[in-house]
């Protein structure tokens, strides 16, 4: 239910007032952003925050006490409208950070509780087993001369085919 102040058309969006708030939350009514219906009250309820000045103007002069509204008021008093970018950019923004901490305090659960589960379930126990029983444990021995004279060999015959011994000026 609406109650005016004052009857006049430029004073009927700022001196809006909701007489008697409806228990339903807007999420839960079915419709679109401008108009949606309450299963409750069994009424449309109008979004006047997504019509202009004068849209929300006329509506409220046509339809006077009989409609159900949802609408944002800033804290100066002012009705936020859809050609109110400003108050719409804060409204946006909370909503943002408020999507962000929630995004975030479930990536850490599911983060915490994977690892929770990875050290419950024993996951990577066998690596552990099998790297120790594969554990040699005596002297160091120095590498075969042979091996690495013949790795010398094959990397100076790579650089030879590679970078050639001679470099005519002519050509």
């Amino acid at each position: 239910m609406l109650t005016k102040k004052n009857k006049t058309v430029p004073d009927l969006l700022q001196s809006l007032e909701v007489a008697a708030p409806c228990p339903a939350s807007w999420e839960s009514m079915k419709g679109d952003e401008r108009v949606r219906h309450c299963l409750q009250c069994n009424k449309n309820v109008y979004n006047i925050s997504k019509m202009t000045d004068a849209e929300a103007n006329e509506f409220l002069s046509r339809v006077g006490q009989n409609a159900c509204v949802m609408f944002y008021r800033r804290a100066d008093g002012n009705i936020i409208l859809d050609n109110c970018p400003i108050g719409l950019r804060r409204l946006r923004a909370q909503y943002r950070r408020v999507a962000a901490a929630v995004g975030t305090i479930i990536a850490f659960t599911f983060g915490f509780l994977s690892k929770v589960y990875a050290q419950e379930s024993g996951a990577g126990t066998h690596r552990t087993d099998r790297a120790l029983s594969d554990r040699k444990i005596g002297k160091v021995k120095a590498p075969d001369p042979l091996w690495l004279r013949t790795y010398k060999e094959r990397i100076e015959s790579t650089l030879i085919e590679v970078v050639p011994k001679e470099i005519d000026p002519g050509k």
